[in-house]
């Protein structure tokens, strides 16, 4: 790792540590569900499990993510170290920013997760903190 992205991770661990919350800020039913049971184990793997692999996808490329979240399907996007370094991070904000459809984000600080699920009624955002 550079020193450059070093220093971005340190700088953005501070900013996720001050942000964090955990489960009792969480209003959704399936995230609250999702987060009660992976927040404490790896979270790739219990993700698969609890969804299935047919619904997971862990993808770095933005055109992948659009196309999936424009799919009428359920899905889940995990993008891993999304606070490793600052492209990730990047591609990560444009996501959130960029995209006008329903799905919640779920940011672990190890990975990020987007769920497009037809039960969510509006957009939800999370930075959740991880035990």
């Amino acid at each position: 790792m550079q020193v450059k992205d070093m220093f971005f991770y340190f700088k953005e661990y501070l900013r996720y540590s001050l942000r964090a919350k955990d489960e009792y800020s969480v209003h959704s039913p399936l995230i609250f569900n999702l987060y009660t049971k992976v927040k404490k184990r790896n979270i790739k793997e219990e993700i698969t499990k609890y969804f299935g692999q047919s619904l997971v996808v862990q993808t770095e490329d933005y055109q992948t993510i659009k196309d999936k979240l424009r799919e009428n399907n359920p899905i889940i996007i995990i993008i891993n170290d999304i606070h490793k370094r600052s492209s990730l991070f990047s591609l990560w904000k444009r996501v959130l920013e960029k995209e006008e459809i329903v799905f919640a984000s779920i940011d672990f600080f190890s990975c990020g997760i987007i769920v497009r699920n037809e039960r969510l009624l509006r957009r939800q955002d999370y930075i959740l903190k991880r035990k």
